[in-house]
């Protein structure tokens, strides 16, 4: 890594330890800075790493978003709506940041969603709820079906595979 990048990822290193662990003395900050070193890579920071947290766009605060909880060793990813108001690109890209959590790291994702098409791609089940109800739980393939598109969603599809 080119020494400019390496002080940049110290940047917002450093922020990411004072906002995920506010209320540490100095033995624990350190600890703390030491568990954040690799959370601003694995939530996709690198890129932005040279910028301010001020001059983030809403992605880029999303992905410090997970980078923060990620810092504090979660078992189970609780996440509502992560790709609410970020471009496709964007979108994308931080749907990726969980799934590469449960892949490689066993950490369980649990996503409210209201984007068929990101919860079919991207989950092995999803659960649709309508009107606080549990109503299926199912693998996104019987998702993907004109009669349950039809049924749950009210929505007059034609699925093609």
């Amino acid at each position: 890594m080119a020494p400019a990048t390496e002080l940049a990822l110290e940047f917002v290193n450093a922020q990411l330890t004072c906002l995920a662990f506010p209320l540490q003395d100095t033995k624990g900050h350190q600890a703390a800075r030491h568990a954040v070193q690799l959370c601003p890579l694995e939530a996709g920071l690198g890129p932005f790493a040279h910028r301010p947290l001020a001059m983030f766009s809403g992605g880029e605060w999303q992905r410090f978003w997970i980078a923060m909880v990620l810092a504090q060793s979660p078992v189970i990813l609780l996440l509502d709506e992560p790709t609410t108001y970020l471009a496709i690109g964007h979108q994308w890209e931080t749907m990726e940041i969980p799934e590469h959590l449960n892949r490689e790291h066993g950490v369980t994702i649990l996503m409210a969603l209201h984007d068929i098409q990101h919860a079919a791609w991207f989950s092995r089940w999803l659960v649709v709820i309508q009107e606080g109800l549990v109503v299926v739980r199912v693998t996104p393939a019987e998702v993907l079906k004109a009669e349950l598109m039809a049924d749950i969603f009210r929505v007059r599809a034609r699925i093609y595979q």
